[in-house]
């Protein structure tokens, strides 16, 4: 994997395909404060709540892949391991949209066109948005319910890590 920051460079060499996530965004009116209608929403505390927010921009959403689920070898991971997060299902231009408050730490490419994009909270959990084309940028502060990117293929990959860096199911409770 290679953490990249999305800078005119990066977008141009991408092409259209890097900015078309962001106008199929924009063109749904996602992304202002006006246009949420999770606008005052606060953190999820627990994986039905983060639900419950990304159903407000993008409904159906189905838990696909579970914590600890075991996952073998492939494009994503050199060895097989457990599934330190969740995979919630939905279609390939959906968006997806933050859980928890922070500011994007890294967008790291994961491979093909599809980024993994880290959001770190004030208190220092680390929330992961995978399999994802990034309407973000490095450094930008987002609130629960703001759009992160669009699924590339069929699914958004969510992980959370504490502050030791140690996997967070958060299925029960976030413990913020």
């Amino acid at each position: 994997r290679r953490s990249l920051v999305l800078g005119q460079r990066q977008r141009s060499e991408r092409g259209e395909a890097a900015r078309s996530p962001r106008a199929r965004l924009a063109s749904r009116g996602v992304g202002s404060t006006a246009s949420r209608q999770g606008a005052s929403l606060g953190p999820a505390r627990n994986l039905a709540e983060y639900l419950g927010i990304l159903d407000h921009t993008t409904p159906g959403g189905t838990i696909t892949g579970r914590f600890s689920d075991w996952r073998s070898p492939s494009v994503y991971r050199a060895v097989g391991g457990r599934h330190n997060g969740y995979d919630v299902a939905l279609p390939a231009g959906s968006t997806v949209v933050v859980g928890w408050p922070g500011r994007v730490s890294a967008i790291t490419r994961w491979y093909g066109r599809e980024y993994g994009i880290t959001v770190i909270s004030p208190d220092g959990f680390h929330t992961t948005y995978g399999h994802l084309a990034p309407c973000v940028r490095v450094g930008q502060s987002l609130e629960p319910g703001d759009p992160v990117g669009a699924i590339v293929r069929d699914h958004v990959d969510v992980k959370m890590k504490n502050a030791k860096g140690q996997a967070i199911d958060f299925a029960q409770l976030v413990p913020l």
